[in-house]
């Protein structure tokens, strides 16, 4: 197998490359493209393919740093191609709709101009795209639609596009090379896969990322090609082995791998003819070879002849680790389907639980009767010399009963009331006789009239509320609803104080009261949950919040004792409140109608 496109250059492998690299021949990969991405990798990229036989490289500007593009790069590259056999391709090249970590007409520019290049220096582009296959298959059709294909024209790398996209960059004399992605478990390019022409399909890791499962998530390595190469075979119904071998064949031709390989060994011949020239004591021909030299160079024959040996051992221990990885990845899978079939037969019998019990009826709610604890609050009354009570959480309490009108619609009649009170004494607030300002006490010069000092005021607000209230979800179990309601207020205000003689000293305690009652309407929202108890009750717990808006009342006005005056404008007031309600039914309906 050949890994066609991983970037183990990155410093991500700097720590093991050369392991990464042993372990990736112990699973049988017999060689590795090994793409550049910008400037500043073009010497990594070079110095590992030097240093490696078996290790090819791509120069080229990937989309995300286009803006390096200029003609000093295109010049690098023309010089590297010219010299240095082992530059097998340009690229990492392409367009990233995506990201737009350039200008669109950046990433443009460079992706048309590196192909004029590779077309110049009759090498195979590798292509980046996402978000934007429809614009590259377009700008690769305008380059190479007309031109004559002798080997391939480049890779797509990790494709992700559609059947019919696959379908059409192969026309083009491109390969379609894919990569661990295709593993996932909601992955959706089976059909493309299967819709590629075998002799288009490359296989890569493109580490160190999209590492295919079971490594998702993890650094992904060229170890793990076999796994792709797997999961086509699965997908395509073949043997593993044929897709491995047409894979590689693929990788050879498009890349030009075994032309490379020659002119390598064709340069090595070269380099150690010239070296025999040169240095006395070069191999001999074998008809003049001492009995010492032909026991040396039997010694390397069968050196290199263990060497195969074990290189064999290790390819057969590859495949054994493969069938191994095969038989666990069967079990998983064997496993999630057990699983999945399990949550398939709990949600039919959920479905079936559901459907029955749609079926039954359920109790219709005749008559309710309930109560309620919660938090009122009144707003200012007092027009006179004193504001009474403003305050923002007093407890309050409620009675009701209710029934059902139709699935929709409630009606419920409730009796609310809550009060306000305070000790005036501390407020040292004094009044004397009716005079319409306060008269602070003056023990040395003591008033005439008698006056009065207020101790206790308190407001007790009690209505009826009629309302009527609208479901919004009436099939859930859960159910909010709104409202609009009429309320009949009465609110009673009672004051106790002193009435002191300021001549003989003596007082007496004495208590004003006033009542009036308003009209007023409602607006409520809540949410309430029904419990089934039986076939005839329902509890029904509820959560709700009631704005009562006053109506006017200039009749009212005057109606004022010592301390306190009923103002004629509107009076608001708003009831926040829990509770819960027992419904009986005395007949039943169909649950959902």
């Amino acid at each position: 197998m050949i890994d066609t496109h991983c970037h183990i250059q990155t410093d991500q492998f700097d720590s093991d490359r050369e392991q990464v690299i042993a372990e990736a021949m112990a699973a049988g990969v017999e060689g590795f493209i090994v793409p550049a991405i910008d400037l500043s990798s073009f010497d990594a990229t070079i110095d590992i393919a030097r240093s490696h036989t078996n290790v090819w490289c791509g120069l080229g500007i990937h989309p995300h740093s286009a803006a390096q593009w200029n003609s000093d790069v295109r010049d690098r590259i023309r010089k590297e191609v010219a010299t240095n056999p082992k530059v097998v391709a340009i690229g990492e090249i392409g367009l990233d709709f995506y990201y737009d970590f350039a200008p669109r007409e950046t990433e443009l520019r460079a992706f048309q101009e590196q192909i004029e290049l590779a077309i110049e220096l009759d090498k195979p582009i590798i292509i980046h795209t996402r978000d934007s296959i429809d614009e590259t298959i377009e700008i690769v059709s305008h380059y190479y639609a007309n031109k004559p294909q002798t080997s391939g024209f480049g890779q797509f790398h990790c494709f992700s596009g559609s059947p019919e996209q696959a379908e059409r960059v192969a026309s083009l004399g491109f390969a379609v090379s894919f990569t661990g992605n295709i593993t996932f478990k909601n992955s959706s390019l089976a059909e493309t896969v299967m819709a590629t022409p075998l002799s288009s399909i490359l296989i890569e890791t493109d580490s160190p990322y999209l590492a295919p499962a079971p490594y998702r998530g993890k650094r992904n390595m060229p170890a793990y090609v076999p796994l792709v190469a797997k999961k086509i075979a699965e997908l395509t119904q073949r043997d593993i082995t044929e897709i491995m071998q047409i894979t590689t064949e693929n990788a050879k031709r498009i890349f030009r791998l075994a032309s490379v390989a020659i002119v390598l060994l064709a340069a090595l011949f070269f380099a150690g003819t010239e070296q025999a020239q040169a240095q006395p004591g070069s191999r001999p021909p074998d008809s003049v070879m001492t009995k010492d030299r032909r026991e040396a160079e039997e010694m390397i024959r069968r050196q290199r002849e263990e060497l195969g040996r074990e290189q064999e051992k290790r390819r057969q221990d590859s495949i054994k680790n493969a069938q191994q990885e095969d038989l666990e990845i069967q079990k998983e899978m064997r496993d999630q389907a057990r699983k999945d079939s399990i949550k398939t037969v709990e949600r039919i019998q959920d479905e079936e639980r559901s459907r029955l019990k749609a079926q039954t009826p359920i109790a219709w709610k005749a008559i309710g009767i309930g109560g309620g604890i919660g938090i009122g609050n009144l707003s200012e009354l007092s027009q006179g010399f004193r504001r009474t009570l403003v305050p923002t959480s007093v407890l309050a309490t409620s009675f009701q009963i209710g029934t059902q009108i139709s699935r929709i619609i409630d009606f419920e009649l409730s009796y609310n009331t809550f009060t306000v009170s305070d000790n005036l004494t501390p407020d040292n607030l004094y009044r004397s006789g009716d005079s319409s300002s306060p008269a602070p006490l003056d023990l040395l010069h003591p008033p005439v009239k008698p006056y009065l000092v207020p101790t206790q005021e308190s407001i007790k607000t009690t209505y009826l509320s009629f309302d009527l209230r609208f479901v919004i979800n009436p099939r859930s179990p859960l159910k909010f609803y709104t409202g609009l309601g009429y309320n009949y207020v009465t609110i009673t205000n009672s004051q106790d104080y002193y009435k002191v003689d300021s001549i003989t000293g003596k007082s007496a305690s004495l208590t004003a009261t006033n009542s009036f009652n308003r009209g007023g309407i409602k607006v409520l929202f809540g949410a309430r949950y029904d419990f089934e108890l039986g076939s005839n009750f329902i509890v029904t717990p509820f959560a709700q919040i009631g704005a009562s808006f006053l109506f006017n009342n200039a009749s009212q006005v005057e109606q004022r004792i010592y301390d306190f005056q009923v103002p004629a404008d509107l009076i608001t007031f708003t009831h926040l409140k829990v509770g819960a309600t027992i419904y009986f039914g005395w007949f039943s309906v169909k649950r959902y109608q």
